[in-house]
């Protein structure tokens, strides 16, 4: 009786373990205000091989983040945890009035990243009194506390107001980042930090046809429809950006790729190179702020296979966590790199698993005899995870 009363319990417990909640809501103090975030973690592991912060647009939650990316996929093939904060509502009454009388703007998530509306009529900047830099960077160190991640492999991602915050993070705290993403976002007016940055690999994806965010930081409000259309400043130009970056991360001369068009749009990638600070831009026309670009639905260009090369190329490694870096160094674990049909490891032993450059995984298999069989893959560029005695490693493999 009690040996099916125990099975019973482990059954009921298993069941509920394989619903538990992922991500799951947590919170944390800072400067005196209880902030919420989702935290993401990769079944079955107890190392991380890194950690991606991600950072929701203006009135929007970190629910929505999850919602519009689907990034749980590229963490789960790349072994990283994903945490992603929740901006306050907007603290000050005067911007709140000014809100108000300007048609009912609702502001109950709003980043301070020195995002200021100006025009004739006013210049309000949002959030102005809080120090979300501040509360990334305490975000992010409480992680590390408490999770075995490799800190050397810190990336964020930021889309629309998000992408505001994501510059705004890297200009004080750029050394921790091993690369940042900004979609459909641009750097505040009154962005602070802008005299000491430490160089940051950056990668930008913008449309000269955004509705919400210009490309040339200067959109139009409706105050009267049919009357009256009032110019509204809300950001940086974003060539002023690039130049920015491109100057700061001493990077050279633009390389210029346009990707097949799609659905109507075209898309231009300018690639400024440096061996560790690169700069990249996608320059989409004909595409509205909210779109998600994807293969799968017939545009010449892929979010997430975009940002899994971009994160590829800027992997460190680090030899006393599960990270592994640039093609170079992953020989330690795996070679030839490029492949042919057979990729060969240091361990007699492990699992190999394969997945696309949108996370998608390919295929997984036990190796043996320090070798695997790949000749099923097409030419290409694949993520791949090594578990063998205890680690996990994780890097980018070349088929030929």
């Amino acid at each position: 009786m009690m040996k099916k009363i125990l099975i019973n319990l482990l059954l009921c417990f298993a069941f509920w373990h394989s619903f538990a909640e992922n991500p799951v809501k947590k919170t944390i103090e800072f400067d005196g205000y209880e902030r919420e975030y989702l935290l993401y973690t990769p079944e079955n592991a107890r190392e991380f091989d890194g950690l991606i912060v991600g950072l929701h647009g203006f009135n929007n939650s970190p629910d929505a983040f999850f919602g519009s990316l689907d990034l749980s996929a590229i963490a789960d093939s790349l072994n990283y945890v994903i945490v992603a904060p929740k901006a306050l509502p907007e603290q000050s009454q005067d911007v709140i009035k000014w809100a108000n009388f300007l048609g009912d703007i609702q502001l109950n998530s709003v980043w301070g990243c020195g995002l200021t509306v100006t025009s004739s009529l006013l210049n309000i900047e949002l959030n102005e009194t809080i120090d979300d830099a501040g509360f990334l960077d305490t975000l992010i160190g409480t992680v590390l506390s408490e999770y075995a991640v490799n800190p050397k492999n810190l990336f964020l991602i930021g889309v629309s107001m998000g992408g505001y915050m994501a510059y705004q993070y890297a200009l004080p705290y750029g050394h921790r980042l091993s690369g940042m993403v900004s979609i459909a976002g641009t750097m505040g007016t009154a962005i602070k930090g802008l005299e000491k940055p430490a160089p940051v690999p950056v990668c930008d994806f913008h449309s000269l046809s955004d509705e919400v965010v210009p490309y040339t930081g200067i959109g139009s409000y409706t105050l009267f429809p049919g009357v009256l259309y009032l110019p509204v400043t809300l950001g940086k130009p974003k060539s002023e950006v690039i130049d920015y970056w491109v100057s700061r991360n001493e990077a050279g001369e633009a390389l210029v790729e346009d990707f097949p068009e799609g659905n109507g749009i075209t898309v231009k990638k300018f690639t400024y190179p440096h061996p560790e600070h690169e700069v990249i831009h996608y320059q989409a026309d004909g595409a509205k702020h909210a779109y998600v670009f994807a293969k799968a639905d017939g545009d010449g260009m892929d979010y997430k296979e975009e940002i899994v090369k971009f994160f590829a190329d800027h992997l460190v490694e680090n030899n006393e966590n599960s990270g592994i870096g640039k093609i170079d160094k992953q020989r330690l674990y795996f070679y030839s790199n490029p492949a042919n049909n057979t990729v060969y490891f240091s361990d007699e032993t492990g699992i190999f698993s394969v997945y696309d450059m949108t996370g998608r995984l390919l295929f997984s298999q036990s190796f043996y005899d320090r070798q695997a069989d790949v000749s099923g893959l097409k030419s290409g560029v694949y993520i791949v995870r090594i578990s063998s005695g205890g680690k996990t490693l994780t890097g980018k493999l070349l088929k030929n």
